[in-house]
């Protein structure tokens, strides 16, 4: 029996004792005793996140024994781009970095919600391990997107923008240094919507809202607009000699037209 070993430890469970020794105990009251009694997993909550945004961790610690545990601690290691924000499920120690979870009954299983907040871009790895068991140690990996840069149209360079009797418009826009932009329009087509020098067709007499977008990952879309306007062109008629000429002095004849917009 491990009791008399545990007992010259001060140790009250099995589980209290690391890994190798556990391991030199076979039976515990006609239990098998194993380095897997307690068992781990940690998974992302969403993958990926947008950098500012908190990337939260579910831990689970499974008691695969028949008698409860003592006290069960977890250290966490943070990747360095990442600052804690809460714990849930277990008291997390800031100074330790350890997460005291306390008994877990026999066969059952705790659950954990750790949180943290993105300080940079890329790929964010956290690990737990059992603070009596090295072996135990899991790992799970957040992706970090990078903000999107801003949108910016150049032209039109004001809006609304209005041409007279010409529907085809031209768009410009900056090319992103971080994501992608796509072209999205109201009431028209556009040329090329990925491309951020394109043109928009706007049928006579119609009005469109042309907007270029900026993605990137999980983060929110950066977007900005341009209302473009197909006026329709005047056009006169008239009746009579509209075209005369005539000296000094000389009356001219009546003739009438007629503006229509």
């Amino acid at each position: 029996s491990w009791f008399f070993i545990a007992e010259a430890k001060g140790l009250t469970n099995p589980n209290q004792m690391s890994c190798p020794e556990k391991s030199r105990f076979l039976i515990n009251d006609g239990v098998a005793e194993t380095c897997d009694n307690i068992t781990l997993s940690i998974t992302p909550v969403a993958t990926p996140v947008c950098l500012g945004d908190n990337a939260s961790y579910t831990i689970k610690v499974k008691n695969n024994s028949a008698v409860a545990t003592d006290a069960v601690n977890i250290k966490v290691t943070m990747p360095a781009n990442q600052e804690y924000v809460s714990c849930s499920g277990g008291t997390y120690n800031s100074s330790t970095s350890i997460i005291a979870v306390g008994s877990i009954a026999a066969s059952a299983e705790k659950t954990i919600t750790f949180t943290a907040k993105t300080k940079s871009a890329g790929s964010n790895a956290m690990s737990i391990v059992l603070t009596n068991d090295a072996t135990s140690t899991k790992t799970a990996t957040v992706t970090v997107d990078a903000k999107p840069s801003d949108a910016v149209i150049t032209t039109p360079s004001s809006t609304p923008y209005t041409q007279c009797g010409n529907g085809l418009f031209s768009l410009v826009a900056t090319e992103p240094a971080v994501g992608t932009g796509e072209w999205t329009i109201t009431d028209g087509s556009v040329a090329t919507a990925t491309s951020a020098s394109t043109t928009a067709t706007v049928a006579a007499g119609s009005t469109a809202t042309a907007t270029w977008t900026v993605s990137n990952g999980a983060c929110t879309s950066n977007t900005k607009s341009v209302t473009l306007k197909n006026a329709i062109a005047p056009t006169i008629t008239g009746s009579g000699n509209n075209n005369q000429t005539v000296c000094a002095g000389e009356a001219i004849d009546d003739f009438t037209f007629e503006y229509v917009r």
